[in-house]
This record gives structure tokens, sequence and C-alpha cells, in this order.
């Protein structure tokens, strides 16, 4: 059984409670809560007692073969050097090499988690994603150098992309974005070597900084094109 119980106390009321969960979403076979995933509900829960809504903290693991990616929900941040171990002990174990064309990640706030889903659900590829929210990033900073944002997040709102900037977990703006731009960035920023190793599993606006970094100053390459004006 991969299930866990959570005991808490209501901040609102203070009614003692406990949640059984399964600390695993597969999400073609776990539809109801995928969906909650993607509706970024899937941590929230109704107290019993005074029927406020109460946002809750546990870890996750999600699996999405059908987009081949897998994702670690790590709350705890002293719990992550373990969880990489055991990515790297998958990998070098006798058939560990199933996990090679999988994209493999780990993030540490929910809301992070249902970005990744939401990226794979629409069939995205979530490094081409974060080099494409960092041109707007650039841009807005090219317009606005005292915007200073350190992460972002893609949504989806009645068919718009947007992209929301924070700055050390404060809300910064939004900007409506061109998802059509996404397979050029692609091109531009991913097709090449840049001649480093890389932290995969954590793949996030820092990871396209370094990406962005690495590759522009590769002594035998040029920056491309239409890279974001820093």
């Amino acid at each position: 059984m991969n299930e866990q119980t959570l005991e808490f106390v209501c901040p609102h009321c203070g009614k003692e409670d406990a949640l059984t969960y399964s600390y695993s979403l597969h999400a073609q076979k776990d539809p109801e809560r995928y969906s909650k995933l993607l509706s970024g509900t899937l941590f929230d829960y109704v107290c019993p007692e005074c029927g406020n809504r109460i946002h809750l903290t546990y870890g996750l693991l999600f699996h999405d073969p059908a987009h081949k990616a897998m994702c670690f929900y790590v709350p705890d941040e002293k719990e992550v050097p373990g969880i990489i171990d055991s990515i790297r002990a998958a990998h070098n174990t006798e058939g560990g090499d199933s996990l090679g064309n999988y994209a493999v990640r780990i993030v540490t706030e929910d809301h992070k988690l249902t970005e990744k889903a939401l990226i794979w659900s629409l069939g995205l590829d979530d490094k081409a994603v974060e080099m494409w929210k960092l041109t707007y990033l650039y841009h807005i900073i090219a317009h606005n150098e005292d915007f200073e944002a350190d992460d972002s997040v893609m949504r989806v709102e009645n068919g718009a992309y947007k992209i929301d900037f924070y700055r050390e977990n404060e809300y910064l703006g939004t900007v409506e974005a061109d998802p059509s731009l996404i397979p050029n960035v692609k091109e531009r920023f991913l097709s090449r070597d840049t001649g480093v190793i890389e932290n995969d599993l954590f793949v996030d606006t820092a990871w396209a900084m370094d990406h962005l970094t690495n590759l522009l100053h590769r002594p035998e390459s040029s920056e491309p094109e239409d890279a974001p004006n820093q």
C-alpha cells in the first residue's frame, strides 16, 4: 500500500483531524486526483467542523507515463538529497535505463508540481517552457530594469497562456504569452550542447538562467539572433 496518514489541526477552529492519502499519483490511472492536481486543488481539504478550506502539505510522486514524465514533490528540502540518491540508484540498477527517456524532475512547492503536470499534459517540453518564460522576463527587464523576478509560473486561463512572476514568493505581475513561440525557443536554445553537465532534476527559472549563461559563454558559439536582451 502506498498510503500514509497526515495528522493536522485546523487553523480556523482547532479541530484535530487526519487524512489518509496516497503518496503517488498516476496520471492515467487516477484521473480524479490528476484533474485536481491540474486545477491546483489536490492539496486542499475542507474542514468538516467549520467548513473552511485548508491547504495541506505532503510529499508526492507524480507519474505521467503517457508523456514519459515523473516529478517528485518534496516539501521538506532536507529530504531532497535522499530523493536524488534514490533517482541515481534507479539509473544505476539493472533496467534503470528505462528512465533514460523520461523527464525526471524534483520540485519543492506544490504549485510548481501543478505547473509541471500542466506543461506535460499539453505535450510541451518543460525545458523549452522555462526558456520561453525567460524570454518574457528579459523583455520586461529590458523595459524596466528594476523588475527583479526569481521565479515564474505558467498557467492557462480560459485558453490564454499566462506567466506569473514572483520575487521571494511575492507576486509581481502577470503577462499573457504566445505559446506558438515555444517551438522556436526550443530550437534556438535547446538544440545545442552547452558543454557542461546540467542538473536536469531541477528545471526552473534558475536552471533557465544558468543554461542561457552557459550557452552564450561557449567560446565557439555566438548569441542566437533572437536571444533575450539582458
